[in-house]
């Protein structure tokens, strides 16, 4: 939300201009309209918030999507959160005491990441790079195991085959005479010297389950949670109090521009037609009057007439004018014989 700016600005004494008063109130109805937009943004983003699950921060847990949820990254590419320090500071803070205190594993260096993963396809450590404040989140793309004790924690181990027998059916043989040394069963057919699963030998079983793969997640902020347990009411209690601000800064600023208006009106081109001349014996040497009326113009005011200067040399107007409720009246010594204009009228 943007702070209130008025187009114009207005100080005691200075001539207000009806157009440059009607902006300064169309920018204070226009923020509190932006003010209650706002109100109503955040109320629906709040709701669909408060519809999704919630994680507490350093949860890991697998999915079907491969679309990171709302505050999550995600634990099977290895990903550098740039920034992470500025990014998420509670999960910076936090990893950092964990790691600190051996509660999770790191590794020293990019370099023995990218090592581990040239290794073992994976690397279930962190990296942080304290002095730029960037996070590397662990690779993690095959098994996970539980621990037996805590110094096991996030070790990589080489994936091993258990120990077990198959029943054949035709023993191989060497076949000497063979410099590659494959093997033959009785019969003759060729048989593979490597590279055998348990369902493939004749007579064995797989000796563990089958596998699916899924997306495993870090969730590196719970600001879902967080947002989805905000006090809404007092939220809406708080933009709705900046909203009785604007509507108060509103009539402040509609009575000071109105007082002002009315302190110094400024009246522009203002034309005075033939028929308006009348006799009038208020002043002997200016014997006719033409009254000009002026919106919220009364007898308690003084006005300045500024005429043209071929008007203003000619002698035939008053130097004086006087003011009435609607207008001010101006005097000459003769009617004109056309249209004058005067180009300001001024009342205090």
């Amino acid at each position: 939300m943007t702070d209130l700016i008025y187009p114009y600005t207005f100080e005691g004494g200075q001539k207000a201009v009806a157009s440059e008063v009607n902006a300064n109130f169309d920018a204070v109805k226009m923020f509190a309209n932006g003010i209650n937009a706002t109100i109503s943004e955040l109320q629906t983003a709040i709701a669909a918030l408060e519809k999704k699950p919630t994680r507490e921060m350093f949860d890991v847990y697998f999915s079907f999507s491969g679309t990171p949820p709302v505050g999550a990254y995600p634990l099977w590419t290895g990903e550098t959160i740039t920034n992470c320090k500025l990014l998420f500071p509670d999960f910076w803070r936090k990893l950092l005491q964990m790691a600190h205190t051996n509660q999770v594993p790191v590794v020293e260096s990019n370099a023995a990441f990218d090592e581990k993963v040239a290794t073992f396809s994976q690397c279930p450590a962190f990296y942080i790079d304290e002095l730029n404040g960037h996070v590397r989140l662990p690779k993690i793309t095959r098994f996970i195991s539980s621990i037996s004790e805590l110094s096991e924690l996030g070790n990589a181990v080489n994936d091993q085959i258990k120990s077990h027998t198959h029943n054949i059916k035709n023993v191989p043989i060497l076949n000497t005479s063979n410099p590659n040394a494959y093997l033959f069963h009785r019969d003759g057919a060729r048989v593979r010297t490597s590279g055998y699963t348990a369902s493939e030998a004749a007579g064995g079983n797989e000796t563990y389950p089958k596998h699916v793969k899924l997306c495993l997640y870090l969730q590196v902020a719970n600001n879902t949670n967080e947002i989805a347990a905000m006090d809404t009411q007092s939220i809406a209690e708080s933009l709705s109090s900046a909203i009785f601000r604007m509507h108060n800064e509103y009539n402040d600023l509609s009575s000071k521009l109105e007082s002002t208006a009315c302190g110094v009106l400024k009246f522009l081109d203002t034309e005075v037609p033939v028929a308006s001349w009348h006799s009038d014996n208020t002043y002997n040497d200016y014997p006719f009057a033409a009254d000009l009326s002026l919106e919220k113009v009364d007898e308690t005011r003084s006005a300045s007439v500024v005429f043209n200067l071929n008007e203003a040399v000619s002698g035939n107007f008053a130097p004086i004018c006087d003011t009435f409720s609607g207008g001010v009246r101006i005097y000459a010594k003769t009617v004109p014989n056309d249209l004058i204009t005067i180009p300001a009228i001024i009342c205090a």
